[in-house]
């Protein structure tokens, strides 16, 4: 019998591994009190179905929490929600990225999402928790992530990943040094090409607790 649906499936041109993974697949199917839009000083790229929104009902800290939804979403399309900031104070330092984040049905995985990039345009280090990933129905949960930031860096990326489909909320976010004490989380990685540019890069990141008003949404470069 599992050869025959194997067969099948072949037959019909599906890969098993994109197989939709039993998160939300409509608007229906969302929580809280979500308004269109990512919070002012943030942005999202990904996914085309992405939803940004922010969410004045299901917040850790009132009045609101900034978030990403994915429906019907494939196991491996993923989305971001992210701010950037230059690089230029914490370079040669350990920087800790933390905040909370609550999850609804995550078919496939989320994760804080920090990365480095460099004067060449290159990523250089990076963690997006895939190797303790959070998955299905979570309440509010605090996590970290920590990297070193390398002597070369120009831009440092801070923000929260989903793939798969499902709903995932972040709030009381912060950034800051940390000393060698606090193991790192991240790796330094081989140079690799980005597939974006920036523009106009702030100094340190804004909104961190998602408190001002929502703004239109910003798709990535």
């Amino acid at each position: 019998m599992r050869a025959r649906l194997a067969l099948l499936l072949l037959a019909c041109g599906v890969n098993a591994c994109a197989l939709s993974t039993g998160g939300l697949t409509d608007r229906t199917e969302l929580e809280g009190g979500i308004h269109d839009g990512a919070a002012i000083g943030w942005w999202s790229f990904g996914a085309e179905m992405r939803l940004t929104f922010t969410d004045s009902v299901v917040a850790h800290t009132p009045p609101r929490s900034g978030g990403l939804a994915l429906l019907n979403a494939l196991r491996k399309e993923r989305a971001v929600l992210a701010q950037y900031f230059s690089a230029v104070s914490h370079c040669g330092k350990r920087v800790r990225f933390r905040g909370w984040v609550k999850t609804h049905r995550v078919g496939g995985w989320a994760g804080l999402w920090i990365r480095v990039d460099s004067e060449d345009r290159e990523n250089i280090a990076y963690d997006d928790m895939a190797d303790r990933a959070i998955r299905g129905t979570t309440d509010w949960t605090r996590y970290d992530v920590v990297i070193d930031v390398p002597e070369k860096a120009t831009i440092v990326n801070v923000g929260i990943v989903l793939s798969g489909s499902g709903q995932v909320w972040l709030d009381t976010c912060s950034f800051e040094v940390v000393d060698a004490t606090v193991d790192a989380t991240g790796v330094y990685m081989q140079d690799r090409p980005r597939r974006w540019s920036f523009d106009l890069v702030d100094d340190a990141p804004t909104n961190l607790a998602f408190d001002d008003e929502f703004d239109a949404v910003i798709d990535g470069h």
